[in-house]
């Protein structure tokens, strides 16, 4: 009968809508796996890039052993011709050798400490450099100016300092240092030596290892000596007042050391120019 419900299909149970979203989960389904896929294959690859280091199998093998020395032909050993032989042996070494790195750097000493540099004496803070001689000179010839001209010159400044020497009357070890901490000398002074210390407006110090070989030459006289026999002496101000209080003017005789010294010396120019002399 035309009112007989029929059963329902496989297709009729099937909605368009849920065929779409089928078909988009399985594109996304896809899609994920293809990436996963392709990050794994990324991370296992493994790329081999050369390097200047022989392999640790290799090195332990000598390429070398397989090595034969080719006897040269008939031919060639009754050539008169000299003939240049390749040498695999020489080459293969030329092959394998690499520097050794060092144990230690080698390092390069500087000249001298940097306190040393005097930024007085270079660039552009340079000052003229005047010794007692120039400014003796230059104060005779203003003053024989002065005096032609019929003009009177007022002394504004003192004179020179009295020069202060350093005598040995044996060998003795001796550094002087500046106000600011400067070695401006440091030498072992021989039986004899003399060293002018040089006038500067605060006084250098002394140190040395042999008191009893130095002595001073200032104000027409020598005193001294720094100290005993062996001692060392340090930080003693080379300065002509303090050195007058501190030391007696030395006995120049037969019997002392300073007076041996100068009798044995005498004939050296800087000791005759000493104010103390032998009795």
């Amino acid at each position: 009968t035309p009112f007989v419900p029929m059963g329902e299909t496989f297709l009729s149970r099937v909605e368009p809508g849920a065929i779409g979203s089928m078909v988009v989960l399985l594109a996304l389904i896809g899609a994920i796996g293809f990436g996963g896929y392709s990050v794994l294959q990324e991370v296992q690859r493994v790329q081999v890039a050369p390097v200047d280091q022989t392999p640790v199998v290799l090195a332990d093998l000598d390429p070398l052993n397989g090595a034969a020395i080719t006897q040269p032909s008939a031919e060639i050993v009754n050539s008169a011709a000299p003939q240049v032989l390749d040498n695999p042996r020489g080459n293969a070494l030329d092959r394998l050798y690499r520097p050794q790195a060092l144990d230690v750097p080698v390092l390069v000493a500087r000249d001298a400490p940097i306190a040393n540099i005097d930024p007085r004496s270079i660039g552009s803070f340079t000052a003229p450099v005047f010794n007692d001689t120039d400014v003796n000179l230059i104060a005779g010839i203003n003053g024989a100016l002065a005096e032609a001209n019929g003009i009177a010159v007022p002394q504004v400044v003192e004179g020179p300092a009295p020069a202060l020497q350093m005598v040995a009357a044996y060998p003795s070890w001796v550094r002087v240092r500046s106000a600011e901490g400067t070695v401006i000398y440091e030498a072992v002074m021989e039986k004899g030596d003399t060293w002018t210390v040089p006038a500067t407006v605060e006084p250098a110090t002394l140190r040395t290892g042999e008191s009893g070989a130095i002595y001073f030459a200032m104000s027409g006289d020598c005193y001294g000596p720094v100290g005993a026999r062996g001692s060392v002496t340090s930080n003693l101000p080379l300065e002509q007042t303090a050195l007058a209080t501190l030391y007696e003017p030395a006995p120049v005789t037969s019997e002392t050391t300073l007076g041996r010294m100068v009798a044995d010396l005498s004939a050296i120019d800087p000791l005759a120019a000493l104010p103390c002399k032998a009795n």
